[in-house]
C-alpha cells in the first residue's frame, strides 16, 4: 500500500475537530443531533469530539431545558457553544487616512475598540508600523477589558494588495511605501500568529457566509469606497493570486493616459469611479490634477442630489463613473463569464445615475445576457469588512483549536 495515501487517524481527527468548530461558528449553539447533521460525523464522533473540546475549555456544555431537543429516552440533549474564553483575537482594519482596532472574544462579541485618524500617505514605514502596534497595545491594554484572557491571534484588513503567505504590504495607494514587512515585525512584537488580508476578499467572505443562497458559490465582490476594489469566490472558495491577494480591478485602464490615479498611473478604472474621480469630475478639475485624501461622505452625498437635481456635470461625472464600472464589469465577464456580482458601498439612487453608462459599456462588449439580474446592491462596507475580518481571524484560531491536543488550564473571565 503506498504510504503517501493513508490518512493518519490523528489527522483525521483533527480536521473532525475542526468541521465542528466551523460549524459552531456558523450555526451557534447546538446538540449533538444538529452537530451530526451539520457536519456529517456520527453520533458517536460528535460526542468524543465535543467532549475533548469541552476537556479543552474551547467549547462549553450545558443541558437544555426545552423539550424539543430531548433523546430518545426523554433525556435533556446536552448543548455545546463555543467557550468565549478560548482566547481573544484583536483586528485592525487599515484604510485611507483611517485606523480601526478592535479586540474580541472567541465567539466574536466586540470587548473594546481604539479609533485613530492620521495621514497615512505621509507616513514614514515606522510610522506606519508604530500607529498598528500602538493601536494593537490599546487592544490589549488588560485594565481596560477586567478579564484575564490571552489574545491568540492579530488580523488585519489592507487596502491594498498583500502577500497571504507572510503578511507583507505588497502596494497600496494609502500609503507611499512598497512591501512592507508588517506581519513579521508584528509577530516579532506580539508574539502571537498574524495574517493580513485585503480589504475586499474580507467583504466577499463575509458575503459568501450571509448571501450565498443569493449569490451562489461562485461570485465577484466590486466594493466602491475611496477606491475600488474586487474580491472573488469561486466554487465556495475565496480567488487569490499564487502568492498575493491580487484582484486589483480597480487599476484596469479605463482610459489610455487618461486621469491620474491614486497608484500614480493615468486612467485607471478607479480614478474615475471611486469617491475622489468622481469628486474631481464634477468639480472640472484638470485630469491630472492630483486625486485628493479621504472625501467626506456629506461631500459625496451632495454630489450625488447635484446629479439627481439633473445638475449637468455631476449627471455626467456618474455616468463616466459608470462606464468605468461597465468597462471593467466586462472584462471580468470575458474572463470568467458572467456571474452575480455584489455592488458595496454605493445606494440605489447612487447605482441608478451609473446605470446608463455601465449599460453602454455592457452594449460595447455585446453582452446579450441580461446583466442587471445578475447585480446585487449592499450599501454599507464597513459592516461587512468588520464581518469578514473577525470570521477570517476567529477560523484561524479554530484551525489552531483543533489542531492542538494541549489541554488549556481553565480560564476565568
Amino acid at each position: 500500500m503506498n504510504k503517501n495515501v493513508i490518512v493518519r487517524s490523528d489527522d483525521l481527527r483533527n480536521s473532525n475537530r475542526h468541521r465542528v468548530l466551523a460549524c459552531l461558528r456558523k450555526t451557534g449553539r447546538s446538540h449533538a443531533t444538529e452537530l451530526a447533521k451539520n457536519t456529517g460525523l456520527s453520533a458517536a464522533s460528535i460526542s468524543s469530539l465535543t467532549a475533548q473540546l469541552v476537556e479543552q475549555n474551547v467549547v462549553a456544555s450545558g443541558r437544555s431545558k426545552h423539550k424539543s431537543v430531548v433523546n430518545a429516552r426523554g433525556r435533556p440533549q446536552s448543548l455545546v457553544e463555543l467557550n468565549a474564553d478560548a482566547g481573544d483575537i484583536v483586528t485592525v482594519s487599515l484604510s485611507i487616512d483611517f485606523l480601526k482596532a478592535q479586540r474580541l472574544d472567541y465567539t466574536g462579541a466586540t470587548l473594546y475598540e481604539h479609533h485613530v485618524t492620521l495621514d497615512t500617505r505621509s507616513l514614514s514605514e515606522i510610522e506606519l508600523i508604530s500607529a498598528i502596534c500602538n493601536a494593537i497595545d490599546a487592544c490589549l491594554c488588560q485594565q481596560n477589558l477586567k478579564r484575564d484572557v490571552t489574545a491568540r491571534h492579530i488580523g488585519i484588513a489592507y487596502s491594498g494588495a498583500t502577500d497571504h503567505a507572510n503578511g507583507t504590504l505588497l502596494w497600496s495607494p494609502i500609503v507611499a511605501h512598497k512591501n512592507i514587512e508588517l506581519g513579521s515585525e508584528l509577530k516579532r512584537r506580539f508574539n502571537m500568529p498574524v495574517s493580513i488580508t485585503n480589504n475586499c476578499c474580507l467583504i466577499a467572505e463575509a458575503l459568501n457566509n450571509t448571501h450565498q443562497s443569493t449569490l451562489g458559490g461562485t461570485f465577484a465582490t466590486l466594493v466602491f469606497s475611496h477606491g475600488i476594489g474586487l474580491g472573488m469566490f469561486v466554487d465556495g472558495k475565496p480567488l487569490l493570486g499564487k502568492n498575493s491577494s491580487a484582484m486589483e480591478l480597480g487599476h484596469l485602464t479605463f482610459e489610455r493616459n487618461g486621469a491620474l490615479c491614486r497608484c500614480g498611473r493615468n486612467g485607471c478604472i478607479e480614478a474615475y469611479a471611486a469617491d475622489y474621480g468622481i469628486e474631481r469630475l464634477v468639480a472640472g478639475d484638470s485630469i491630472d490634477t492630483p486625486p485628493s485624501g479621504r472625501v467626506d461622505p456629506s461631500v459625496f452625498q451632495n454630489l450625488r442630489k447635484a446629479a439627481k437635481d439633473k445638475d449637468m456635470p455631476a449627471m455626467q461625472a456618474f455616468a463616466i463613473a459608470g462606464a468605468a464600472i461597465g468597462e471593467g464589469l466586462s472584462t471580468l465577464f470575458t474572463l470568467f463569464g458572467p456571474m452575480p456580482v455584489a455592488l458595496v458601498g454605493r445606494d440605489r439612487d447612487c447605482l441608478k445615475l451609473m446605470e446608463a453608462g455601465i449599460n453602454s459599456a455592457f452594449r460595447d462588449h455585446a453582452l446579450d445576457q441580461n446583466i442587471n439580474e445578475l447585480l446585487h446592491r449592499f450599501d454599507a462596507t464597513e459592516p461587512l469588512l468588520e464581518a469578514g475580518l473577525a470570521m477570517n481571524t476567529l477560523s484561524r484560531l479554530d484551525h489552531t483549536h483543533a489542531y492542538s491536543t494541549q489541554v488549556t488550564a481553565t480560564i476565568s473571565a
